[in-house]
């Protein structure tokens, strides 16, 4: 990116040129800062014509190079730039099944050794995070159990208590049921979404005498 007018568009067909000079993988990250709608009226001139040079110069890659791209916003891609690609992949959140296969692998046997129905819950109320986010609450967990002690489980559920408490309110509701169906008491969906314990009840939520304790 340059401040000058028409010199990124040079150092972006700059870039691409010399990929396309000998066989290789040529991998364009974060597309979307190079790629966005040119209908989009707040975006600027100049980032209309960068479209321009990248379309170009996608036409001329040659068959010997391959040439990927990965975004994390496809709406703001224009249309055109999806054209020039033959194939579309998208990588979709994974479901509970691998949120539990890669916690186990991130955590080990302490993340084993925990109650299953914690678990589960657990990889219930992460099912809207990706696998890198997945992987910076296992760390961090890891991190302040070994600086602050405490069992694993209290870390995570802390953790989570925070990503969830940022849900707008009908998707923290969501997960508050489904808890419950996963047969999580009142006082720990309490803790994880911080929906107040009529909400909880009235949304199906059975009450509970005792809680488990955490492993």
């Amino acid at each position: 990116m340059s401040s000058f007018l028409g010199r990124t568009g040079a150092n972006l067909r700059e870039v691409i040129r010399y990929g396309s000079q000998q066989p290789c993988v040529l991998l364009l990250d974060e597309l979307d800062a190079i790629a966005k709608r040119r209908d989009d009226p707040s975006d600027i001139g100049e980032l209309k014509r960068l479209v321009t040079v990248l379309l170009q110069e996608l036409d001329s890659w040659p068959r010997e190079g391959l040439l990927v791209a990965a975004t994390n916003h496809e709406q703001l891609i224009d249309p055109a730039v999806w054209r020039r690609f033959e194939r579309r992949i998208s990588f979709p959140l994974p479901d509970a099944d691998a949120q539990a296969r890669l916690l186990d692998g991130l955590l080990g046997d302490p993340w084993r050794k925990l109650p299953t129905k914690i678990r589960g819950a657990l990889s219930l109320a992460a099912r809207h995070m990706s696998p890198a986010d997945l992987t910076l609450l296992a760390q961090r967990a890891r991190r302040e159990q070994i600086l602050h002690g405490g069992a694993l489980a209290t870390r995570l559920e802390s953790l989570l208590g925070g990503i969830i408490a940022s849900l707008p309110l009908a998707e923290r509701r969501r997960v508050g049921a489904e808890l419950s169906k996963f047969g999580m008491g009142q006082r720990a969906i309490h803790r994880l979404t911080g929906l107040a314990r009529e909400t909880i009840r009235s949304d199906g939520a059975k009450p509970r005498e005792k809680e488990p304790k955490d492993a």
